[in-house]
Order: structure tokens, then C-alpha cells, then sequence
């Protein structure tokens, strides 16, 4: 297990050139995006069942299936549009409206719905979005809803409040740094999923088998939290420059990394990457820039990120050595 771990560090070197390739510019260049100004779309499906002789509703979904409300994988599923919105909100974000809105543009009937036979993912796969066949007892649609960052829940206001230029090149390492964390993660869970499939005479990469949105959330929210942005890191009393107080920050991320270990068998180590390949070996490196790809675009956006990295900075630089120290400056 160890030489897997060891493996996949060393192709975290070549992150940086998979994932972008936006350059760097130096600090205080170029203005970065206010996080005030910071947006995302939270996505959840509604979804009934049909009653024999009876309409489409909620009443009628059986207790094997995904609750009213759920992601779309239905991996988390809530009762109600209040519980779901809670649950998919994450910190550091506050909702700009009232409630979720039907997404009705992309797919669906002229109220979004689709219709499919059941649940599964096969199922849902081959949904109508035209109208509904004559064995289909489901249906779901989207529902949407915008989302602001809030950094006020990170950081007091007299900290965040200060000009928003920070080290760039230095943003760019922190963020990348959360991305590869989050995504190694992710690959030894699908790494274990993979393990447990092929006993089932299933064979699909690791790296295509994306955990589970359950997974992927509760990891994001673990990682955040293991920033430790507003609060002490451990070991940082005696460090004089913030570079070395970032320093045991990576340690700790290393830690979070190497904690999911405990959910990797030997099956599942044999699934994941030979270690015994070469670090050149294509299929690794296309594996793990498809897995940092798919956990950019789906869960963690690189704004998010590079906001997250700018509040870690103004958190642990007191020197003010990677950032501006005046207040509202820009």
C-alpha cells in the first residue's frame, strides 16, 4: 500500500502541467476576482414514482428508492428542498434565493421532467425527456439554485477585509495542492470500489469510477476543514514566516491524504496504478489528470479554490509577506 502511495506522489509533480496551463503572473499584477463576486450553481433532482392507476408523486416512492430530493447519483437523498439545500450548501457559502428552480432548458418534458423505468443508473441513463413510455414508473428533473462564497465564515472581518492581492504564485501551489489532496483521495475510494467489482467479474479503470457524491462531498468538507483557515495549526507557535507555517499546513494535508489508506485493501492496491510501472506510464498520468479534471469541474471549481487559497494566506502570513496589508486598497 505504501509503494502505491508513494507512486501516486510522485506523479502529483506533473499536476500542474495536466490540470492548466494558465500562467503565472506576480503579485499585485492583475486584479484577482473579488470572492464577493464568486458564484456557483448548487444541483439537485426531485424526483416520484407513478401509483398503478394513479399520477406521478412523492407519496408513491417505495422505501428501497432515493428520497423526493437528491443528488443526482442518489447517493444523498433529503425529504425535502430545506434539508437538501442545507446539506448541498457547504461552508464558506450563502444562498442568493429563496428556494431551487426547475431547470428546464436542458432536459426534459416543458416542467423538466424525465421519465425512466426506475432508478438505476442504467435506467436514468436511457431516460425520456420527451414523455413518458409505457414502463416508466420514475420520473426526476433538475432543480437549481445560485450560491455566493461568504468568506465572513472563514475569517473576521478585519482579516478578510484587507486588499485581495495576494502572492499569485503562490495562490496557484496552495490550490493546486488542495486539488491533488482531494483527488488522490478520491482515487483510493474509487480504488476500493474497483477492487470489490472486479470480485463481481466487473472490470472498469479506478480511475473512471467516480466515488459516490456522498463520498466526494463528505472528502471536500473534511479537507476544508483540515485547512484549519481561522483557527491554530498545530506546531505554528515557534514558525517566524508564513512559508514555514504553509509548510506543516501541507504536512497535515499529507496526513489527510495518507488517511485514506485505511480504506485500501491489497485487492484494491493491486486495482490501483502499479507501482511497479513507470512513472512515465500514460495511462496513470491520463488517469489521474481525468480524476483532478472530473473533481474540478463537478465539486471543487478552481475560483472556489483559489478563494479558499487566498483566505489560507491571509490566515497564515502575519508578516504580510504574501499579501497586501491595506484595507479595501484595490
Amino acid at each position: 500500500v505504501s509503494a502505491t502511495i508513494d507512486y501516486i506522489d510522485h506523479a502529483t509533480f506533473y499536476l500542474k502541467h495536466l490540470i492548466t496551463q494558465a500562467h503565472h503572473c506576480k503579485m499585485m499584477s492583475s486584479t484577482p476576482p473579488s470572492p464577493k463576486e464568486i458564484h456557483s450553481e448548487v444541483i439537485i433532482y426531485e424526483n416520484e414514482r407513478a401509483w398503478v392507476g394513479g399520477g406521478f408523486s412523492k407519496v408513491g416512492l417505495l422505501p428501497t428508492d432515493r428520497r423526493s430530493f437528491s443528488t443526482r447519483d442518489g447517493s444523498l437523498s433529503w425529504k425535502s428542498r430545506k434539508e437538501a439545500g442545507a446539506a448541498m450548501l457547504g461552508k464558506g457559502w450563502v444562498y442568493e434565493e429563496e428556494g431551487f428552480v426547475p431547470v428546464k432548458k436542458e432536459e426534459g418534458d416543458s416542467e423538466g421532467w424525465c421519465y425512466a423505468t426506475d432508478f438505476s443508473p442504467s435506467a436514468l441513463e436511457a431516460a425520456s425527456n420527451v414523455k413518458r413510455g409505457m414502463k416508466d414508473f420514475v420520473r426526476f428533473r433538475k432543480l437549481s439554485r445560485v450560491k455566493t462564497f461568504d468568506q465572513s465564515q472563514f475569517l473576521p472581518k478585519e482579516v478578510y477585509t484587507k486588499c485581495d492581492y495576494c502572492d499569485s504564485e503562490m495562490v496557484e501551489e496552495i490550490s493546486t495542492k488542495i486539488l491533488e489532496t482531494l483527488t488522490i483521495a478520491t482515487l483510493l475510494h474509487s480504488s476500493n470500489s474497483s477492487a470489490n467489482a472486479s470480485n463481481n467479474n466487473t472490470n472498469k479503470n479506478s480511475a473512471q469510477m467516480m466515488p459516490s457524491s456522498a463520498v466526494v462531498l463528505g472528502l471536500q468538507s473534511k479537507l476544508i476543514g483540515t485547512l484549519r483557515i481561522g483557527s491554530p495549526l498545530p506546531g505554528s507557535s515557534t514558525c517566524t514566516d508564513p512559508r514555514s507555517r504553509l509548510k506543516l499546513l501541507y504536512e497535515e494535508l499529507d496526513k489527510f491524504r495518507e488517511n485514506q489508506k485505511s480504506i485500501l485493501s491489497k485487492a484494491a492496491s493491486s486495482v490501483l496504478f502499479n507501482p511497479s510501472k513507470k512513472l512515465e506510464d500514460q495511462q496513470f498520468l491520463a488517469g489521474f489528470s481525468t480524476r483532478a479534471a472530473q473533481i474540478s469541474s463537478q465539486y471543487f471549481p478552481k475560483d472556489e479554490r483559489d478563494a479558499i487559497s487566498r483566505l489560507v494566506i491571509r490566515h497564515f502570513d502575519k508578516e504580510f509577506k504574501l499579501h497586501c496589508n491595506r484595507s479595501e486598497c484595490g
